[in-house]
């Protein structure tokens, strides 16, 4: 395996190290980096990237990320891994979606600005630094995504452009092992996220969403999102053994985003533990009500005959209008993987 140098630090085979690529001097007068956690097996293979957190508040695949780097042995792995944790810390250190800085009037999705420039805002300036400085070093990727304070996800994004690509990007997605896929038609002149760059550049990336802060410490999550790092790894050549199959993997045909059109007080009628099941039409999954009043300003119900919960807020909290609210799939238009 050959040696591989991110910013200017060089990373040998065998070895395990953290690497800082600077993105512009903050007003306190520090460095603004990002981190990248390299391991470089000794073997020839690819490098596989994780990368998480372009969302601030979507923080659960950090666990995933340290948890899958803090299990391989660089003497055996066929190959390298980059792992990005935190994309954006920024956003992070505010624990919010988007990002707000500097001159900014409105809050800025890093996930929408890629490639990014190097003279333009903050946030274009870590997209450039991501895209300069640690994509053209991948083989894969993995962008993780999660729910955020108050709400869980999971399924796995599968985008299609027709590229030269596309065909590995459903390979490893479904890999990935989530029990629901859902399939999106792209442009493949059309770049504005990491996943969507990547693949421009001819590495296919998966879009996992899996967990949210309210389920970091679930165990049983934390388990399958290492576990599907893993099965896209041995699909790579990069661990021993043969990839598994979700034989419960389906791919969803009609999906449905919902968002809060009223601001409000949001009362759940399921929890997180519905995550990923499989209800019947009409069944109440949660309202907003006003906070000075309680008078009930929208209801929520499922909207499929069989409506799979994809993503769904559990807990008491305010929303605003325009919010995520809800994912729903339906079961009716799911085929197997």
């Amino acid at each position: 395996m050959k040696s591989i140098t991110i910013a200017g630090v060089t990373v040998h085979p065998g070895e395990h190290k953290l690497v800082r690529i600077p993105v512009a001097r903050m007003p306190r007068g520090d460095t603004l980096e990002l981190v990248v956690r390299a391991v470089v097996g000794l073997h020839d293979g690819p490098v596989l990237g994780l990368e998480s957190g372009s969302h601030g508040d979507e923080a659960f695949a950090i666990r995933t990320i340290h948890e899958v780097l803090g299990g391989l042995d660089p003497t055996t792995l066929r190959g390298a891994v980059l792992g990005l944790p935190v994309c954006n810390p920024v956003a992070f250190e505010t624990f919010t979606r988007l990002t707000g800085i500097g001159m900014t009037t409105d809050a800025v999705n890093l996930n929408v600005v890629f490639p990014g420039s190097a003279s333009g805002s903050l946030v274009a300036q870590m997209a450039h630094a991501i895209a300069t400085d640690y994509l053209p070093h991948l083989d894969a990727l993995i962008d993780f995504h999660s729910g955020g304070l108050e709400s869980a996800i999971d399924y796995t994004l599968v985008k299609q452009s027709g590229s030269p690509v596309s065909p590995r990007i459903l390979e490893l997605s479904k890999a990935f092992g989530s029990d629901y896929l859902s399939i999106t038609r792209t442009e493949p002149d059309s770049v504005s996220s990491i996943s969507e760059l990547a693949e421009s550049l001819g590495i296919p990336a998966v879009v996992a969403m899996l967990g949210g802060s309210v389920t970091s410490g679930d165990d049983k999550v934390l388990a399958r999102s290492v576990a599907g790092v893993h099965n896209v790894m041995r699909v790579l050549g990069m661990l021993p053994g043969a990839p598994t199959r979700n034989p419960r993997q389906a791919v969803i045909g009609d999906r449905k985003l919902v968002r809060h059109l009223q601001g409000g007080v949001f009362i759940p009628a399921v929890g997180f533990d519905k995550l990923g099941a499989v209800v019947p039409k009409g069944t109440p999954v949660g309202s907003v009500r006003d906070a000075n009043t309680f008078e009930a300003l929208e209801e929520y119900v499922a909207p499929f005959d069989e409506t799979i919960l994809i993503m769904i807020r559990g807990v008491f909290g305010r929303v605003f209008a325009g919010d995520y609210a809800y994912i729903f799939g339906d079961a009716a238009t799911a085929k197997p993987a």
